[in-house]
C-alpha cells in the first residue's frame, strides 16, 4: 500500500496578536508580534517535510475583519509551495474567515481547495490511478450518505486493505448545531475520521463511528492555550490502521504554573520551588520563547509570614525571568497572575453557555455603592491576603461584575 499521510491544522490565525502578553523587552518585539506567522510557515514546511498528500485547514486561518496584508501574503506563499511539491490544501471556513472572506482572496493557487458548503461534493486525492483518501465537509445539519456507508455492510477483509480513507472536515461557518428536527432525521455518515477545531461542541458534530480529531491553535494565542502547540500528523498503514501524532511548531510556549505557599519559610524557597517546576518542563522542538503566568495558592498565614503582596510577586517573577532568560537561546518572560482578578478562558462553550448568557442578561443590575457594601458584608475571613479584598473594592463596578460572572459561568459550563 502507498503511503498515506495528512497533516491537519486549526485555528492558524494569521497575524492574530496574541493576547495577554503583557510587557515584552523590545528585542523580543518581532519574535511576538510574528508568532502566527512562523508558526504557518513551519506548518508548510512539516507538510514537505513529512511527505503529506494533503493538509487540512478547518477552520480560523485568519481573521476577515483584520484585514492583514500579511496574513494574505504567507496565506499565499505558503499554499504557492506547497503546490510546487504538489500537496493538496483542503480548507472549510470558521468563524473567523468565512466563505465570502476566501472569495476575495484572487489568484489562489490550483491545488487549494476551499469547500463552499457543507454540502458540497467529495474530493478524492488518487496516486497511480488508485484513490487514497476521500475528503469532504459536513456539519451537525447535514446527512453526508457517501459511498463508503455500504462497505460497513460488508465482512472484514484480511491482509493488505486498499479502501481509501474517508475524512470528514466539519463545517461551522455558519455555527451549526443540531435541532431537535435535524436530530430525528440525520443518518449515520460513514467517515474513517473526523477533523475539527478544539472549539467543535458535541452539538455541531454529525453522528459518526468516525475517530475524532479536535485540533487547537497552533500558536497558543491566550495563557489559556499552554504546552505543545502545532498541527497533527495523520498517518495509515497498510492495515488502514489510524495513528496521529502531535508536531509541536509553536515559536512561543505559554504556560501557567501554580506556586504553593505553605510550607514556605521566605522568599528563596518560593523562588527555588519555582524553578524546580520550570525544570520539569519538558523542551519542545522550535520553541524561541517561554511566557509563563504565575498563580499562587496559600492560605492568609503563608501570605503574612512572606509579606508578599501584588508588588513582590512582581518582583519575585522579574527575578525569576533574571534567572531562567538565555539571550540569544532560549527566552523566556515571567509574570504573576493579579491577585484581585482570575484570569478567564474566552474561548467558546457549549450550547449551555448561551442559554445562561440569555438568563443572566435578563437579571437586575445593582449600582457601584450596593456592590461595595455586598462584598464589604461577605468578605472571606481566610481565603484572602489581608489587604488584596480591599484593593478589589477599589476596582469594584457593576460592569467589571457582570464580566466575571459571565467568566466564572464559562469555567463552569465548561466542564458539564
Amino acid at each position: 500500500m502507498m503511503a498515506m499521510r495528512l497533516l491537519h491544522a486549526a485555528s492558524v490565525q494569521l497575524d492574530v496578536p496574541l493576547r495577554g502578553v503583557g510587557t515584552v523587552p523590545r528585542d523580543l518585539l518581532d519574535l511576538v508580534s510574528a508568532a502566527t506567522l512562523t508558526a504557518w510557515d513551519r506548518i508548510v514546511d512539516a507538510a514537505v517535510t513529512h511527505d503529506v498528500d494533503a493538509l487540512l485547514l478547518t477552520g480560523d486561518t485568519f481573521d476577515a475583519e483584520d484585514g492583514s496584508l500579511a496574513a494574505d501574503v504567507a496565506l499565499r506563499q505558503g499554499c504557492e509551495k506547497l503546490a510546487e511539491r504538489e500537496i493538496a490544501v483542503f480548507v472549510v471556513p470558521g468563524p473567523r474567515d468565512p466563505l465570502s472572506a476566501w472569495q476575495e482572496i484572487p489568484f489562489l493557487p490550483d491545488n487549494v481547495t476551499v469547500f463552499d458548503s457543507e454540502a458540497d461534493a467529495p474530493v478524492e486525492l488518487t496516486d497511480r490511478g488508485k484513490t487514497k483518501w476521500v475528503i469532504l465537509p459536513v456539519s451537525a445539519g447535514t446527512d453526508p450518505a457517501p459511498p463508503e456507508l455500504d462497505k460497513l455492510r460488508l465482512p472484514k477483509k484480511t491482509g493488505t486493505d486498499h479502501r481509501a480513507v474517508t475524512v470528514g472536515m466539519l463545517w461551522e461557518a455558519d455555527g451549526a448545531a443540531v435541532t431537535g428536527a435535524m436530530a430525528s432525521s440525520t443518518r449515520l455518515a460513514s467517515l474513517d475520521m473526523l477533523l475539527c477545531s478544539d472549539r467543535a461542541g458535541s452539538s455541531s458534530r454529525t453522528v459518526s463511528e468516525a475517530q475524532i480529531r479536535r485540533q487547537g491553535s497552533p500558536q497558543g494565542m491566550t495563557p489559556f492555550e499552554t504546552g505543545a502547540r502545532g498541527a497533527t500528523l495523520i498517518e495509515v498503514d497498510t492495515n488502514r490502521k489510524i495513528s496521529t501524532r502531535l508536531l509541536p511548531l509553536a515559536p512561543i510556549r505559554r504556560e501557567r504554573l501554580t506556586a504553593r505557599l505553605e510550607g514556605v519559610r521566605h522568599r528563596d524557597d518560593l523562588c527555588d520551588q519555582m524553578l524546580a517546576k520550570l525544570e520539569e518542563l519538558p523542551v519542545f522542538p522550535g520553541e524561541e520563547l517561554r511566557l509563563v503566568e504565575w498563580i499562587f495558592e496559600g492560605a492568609s498565614p503563608s501570605w503574612k509570614r512572606l509579606d508578599l503582596d501584588e508588588a513582590a510577586l512582581e518582583a519575585i517573577a522579574d527575578s525569576l525571568t533574571e534567572l531562567t532568560d538565555q539571550p540569544g537561546k532560549l527566552r523566556s518572560l515571567h509574570r504573576a497572575a493579579p491577585l484581585w482578578q482570575d484570569a478567564v478562558d474566552d474561548s467558546q462553550m457549549n450550547e449551555l453557555w448561551r442559554d445562561y448568557l440569555g438568563i443572566f442578561e435578563r437579571q437586575p443590575t445593582m449600582d457601584a455603592a450596593e456592590l461595595r457594601r455586598l462584598a464589604t458584608e461577605l468578605r472571606p475571613q481566610q481565603a484572602v491576603p489581608d489587604g488584596v479584598w480591599e484593593r478589589w473594592l477599589q476596582h469594584v463596578s457593576p460592569q467589571e461584575v457582570a464580566r466575571r460572572a459571565r467568566g466564572f459561568g464559562r469555567r463552569w459550563f465548561a466542564g458539564a
